[in-house]
């Protein structure tokens, strides 16, 4: 076997190890993990896969592309946590494969391998990983599209490349936009008008567009019907108003991204500032620097713009970001006579550590939580919620930190098994956190709320929450087509005022939280059911019929 194989078949199977194992050990994260998961449930369950939905009606924030790989893999392994994220987990071990291989032909082997370990190793692209969400293939597509057109520079297969790389855009556009477009097309554009002026880049960007919006137009143009007009001036007023406010309540500073990246790309991020000294980068990397440099501006740029401000946003940049550290890292793997920078990536990631160590302590301490807690609704989750501490969650963090001391240890002798003990150990205690502390931080957040959708999930009731946004309730509540909206004839905007007030055929029960809504058990015609000291509170409306409710 040759080498540079072997070394990809181990990255692989590092992204495999520390990934795919209890994948679905926590819950699905309330909004965007269950709103994806329930549009792809929802294909399963009505059969449309072309039009996506959510509680049966049309969702029009995001084409189709993910919902599928969703639902191919709920069509696996069932409608679970795992399914909902295994498309994720694949699309890592893509991306480390992808760096590797990249990383090889444009510089060594070496480049490579460092490349896709510092994007397992860092905390925000592995954390991605393990999720639910659009953007890690999303990403995924358009760096791919910007390698096959990078390539098609200086190769023969030039209009094969391009017609890859149009392909590739043409499914991220697919995935979640024509903002594909701009994020990819703005750094092609200047690297090819850079490389051989403005009539050749005239014709491959032609050759780009074109393709890029062929998949997209194929999708809209499959429905006969006027979904497709809906559906993009719907999504257009989607995209407008993520960039003129701050949608469902998600702003922030216009700092908020570089604060992001700078933290949660750790340590690449750290590693990054030092390409930004010419003696650090790689001289034949040239073009690929300017194009990543580039990349790298338009994401923080447009997304400082853009009002909505979410983490996964600018998680584009997570790409340029590795590239930088590793050219840095490369340079120095050559020469690795500087060793001082080894202490401080170990200390930056004995913090880390610290972090995941203090996180099951403080949670624990319900004393110390109240004193910090001044919401009356998250004070009462904090009296009321029971987590399963086993008193092992602390290992965690324990393992960033341990690879920190190990790496300082190293670092005299073997500088370069220090470095790969520090990425590994980071990458491994991103893992074991999001398996073991996870799942009792929901213990805080989610638990009640979706153990009792769990409960009533086989039962003909329509489950609806009042005064909070969540998708819980559709997904764990496993919502068929007769409970939605549309199966009675109601608009979305007076669904709530229906089920309160008008004559429904099946029970109902709402969902609030208590605190917020306490003048809802003033009403007679409701039940409370389960702890009347939760602090959510669950209310049973019986069905209005003869029938008589099935509580």
């Amino acid at each position: 076997m040759k080498s540079h194989t072997r070394t990809s078949l181990l990255l692989a199977l590092l992204v495999g190890v520390t990934v795919l194992p209890f994948l679905g050990n926590a819950y699905l994260f309330d909004w965007d993990e269950v709103n994806f998961a329930e549009c792809a449930r929802e294909m399963l369950v009505s059969g449309d896969y072309n039009h996506p939905q959510i509680d049966f009606e049309p969702f029009w924030e995001k084409p189709p592309l993910f919902f599928w790989v969703q639902a191919a893999a709920m069509h696996l392994f069932g409608v679970n946590e795992f399914a909902a994220r295994f498309p994720n987990a694949i699309v890592g071990i893509a991306t480390v494969l992808l760096l590797a291989y990249t990383g090889r032909r444009w510089v060594d082997e070496t480049f490579g391998a460092l490349w896709a370990l510092l994007w397992v190793g860092s905390l925000l692209p592995n954390f991605y990983m393990h999720s639910g969400l659009i953007d890690p293939l999303f990403n995924f597509l358009m760096v791919a599209s910007t390698v096959a057109a990078l390539e098609s520079i200086t190769s023969k297969r030039r209009w094969l490349l391009l017609c890859a790389s149009g392909i590739l855009l043409g499914l991220a556009v697919l995935t979640k936009g024509p903002v594909a477009i701009l994020l990819v097309g703005t750094p092609l554009l200047i690297v090819w008008w850079r490389q051989y002026g403005w009539s050749r880049t005239v014709t491959d960007a032609a050759i780009v567009g074109a393709l890029s919006v062929v998949p997209f137009g194929l999708w809209l143009l499959s429905d006969r019907s006027s979904y497709g007009q809906w559906f993009m001036r719907s999504f257009i007023e989607y995209q407008l108003r993520l960039l003129t406010t701050g949608d469902a309540g998600h702003s922030g500073p216009l700092y908020y991204h570089v604060f992001v990246l700078l933290l949660g790309c750790f340590p690449a991020s750290w590693l990054a500032f030092a390409a930004f000294r010419t003696s650090r980068r790689i001289e034949q990397l040239n073009a690929q620097s300017l194009l990543f440099a580039t990349m790298l501006a338009v994401v923080v740029v447009v997304f400082s713009i853009v009002k909505t401000k979410i983490v996964h946003y600018s998680s584009l940049a997570y790409y340029p970001i590795t590239f930088f550290a590793a050219q840095a890292l490369s340079r120095w793997w050559d020469h690795p006579e500087q060793r001082r920078w080894i202490g401080a990536i170990a200390l930056g990631t004995i913090v880390v550590g610290a972090a995941m160590i203090a996180t099951p302590l403080v949670l624990s301490n319900q004393q110390l939580l109240l004193s910090l807690v001044h919401d009356p609704f998250a004070r009462s989750i904090v009296e009321t919620a029971r987590p399963r501490w086993t008193g092992l969650e602390w290992m965690a963090g324990a393992l960033a930190v341990g690879a920190a001391i190990i790496a300082i240890a190293l670092m005299r002798r073997m500088p370069r098994p220090a470095v790969v003990t520090l990425l590994v150990g980071i990458a491994l205690s991103v893992s074991a956190f999001l398996r073991v502390v996870a799942p009792r931080i929901q213990d805080f957040t989610q638990r009640e709320l979706v153990e009792f959708c769990r409960r009533y999930s086989d039962r003909d009731v329509i489950l609806h929450p009042i005064g909070f946004k969540t998708y819980v309730h559709l997904f764990y509540g496993k919502r068929r087509p007769e409970q939605s909206p549309r199966h009675y004839g109601v608009e979305r905007s007076q669904w709530e005022s229906f089920l309160l007030n008008s004559s429904v055929d099946r029970d109902v029960v709402f969902i609030a939280k208590r605190a917020k809504a306490l003048d809802l058990l003033r009403r007679r015609d409701f039940v409370q059911l389960d702890d009347p000291h939760s602090a959510w509170l669950f209310l049973l409306r019986p069905r209005s019929t003869a029938r008589g409710s099935t509580f």
